[in-house]
């Protein structure tokens, strides 16, 4: 196989990978200095300083492109998630820092808001929703242990727990993302693992549900 030829030190697939990049951190700097609205295969690709036809090279459509930018949105999360949780000592402090990621991540990247903190009946922020929620859902779904470490948790008492976390979360999070609390991100982020953290304590063991 022909060796692939390199151009600026980079090579085909390099380009073409950094050309992507560049159109998600275009659409993000758009969404923090408008929203949506300024979100077109135009304006996108001359923020990005590319030629029309690099778009298509990455995304097919708009839709697409949104799509990327929040899967970036939900990794962000998931290292965050990560890196916090591995510093708690026990389940109430991993649920404490699970939960303050999202409203720390809104303020740190407010062009966000304009999808996450919109009515929930817009159509492009549930979709944004469903695609974080759904990737976030799946990692804990997938690594139980992110935040029950080693405690003998029942498998089904394990699901259930986490997708009412994430679903809880998610959902007070994008209610904060509106406005509509009038508390620091620590704060909502406390109250949401005080709230949370009895629901562990009637874990089944070994398939039998406590009283």
């Amino acid at each position: 196989m022909a060796a692939q030829r390199t151009y600026g030190g980079m090579s085909a697939d390099q380009r073409r990978a950094d050309r992507r990049m560049r159109l998600l951190a275009a659409t993000r700097e758009l969404l923090e200095s408008g929203g949506l609205a300024q979100i077109t295969v135009t304006a996108v690709c001359r923020q990005a300083q590319l030629s029309e036809r690099y778009f298509y090279e990455s995304f097919p459509d708009r839709d697409k492109l949104l799509g990327g930018v929040y899967d970036a949105f939900a990794d962000e999360y998931i290292s965050a998630v990560l890196t916090k949780v591995a510093l708690a000592t026990d389940l109430t402090s991993r649920l404490r820092a699970a939960l303050s990621v999202a409203p720390e991540l809104d303020a740190a990247h407010p062009g966000l808001r304009h999808v996450l903190g919109r009515e929930a009946d817009d159509g492009e922020a549930a979709r944004a929703r469903a695609h974080v929620g759904r990737k976030i859902l799946d990692l804990y779904l997938a690594n139980h242990s992110i935040l029950f470490q080693d405690q003998a948790v029942d498998p089904l008492d394990a699901e259930l727990a986490l997708r009412i976390i994430v679903a809880g979360g998610l959902d007070l999070t994008f209610a904060y993302c509106q406005g509509k609390f009038d508390v620091s991100a620590d704060e909502l982020a406390t109250r949401m693992a005080n709230l949370l953290e009895p629901l562990t304590r009637s874990f089944s063991v070994d398939g039998q549900a406590k009283p």
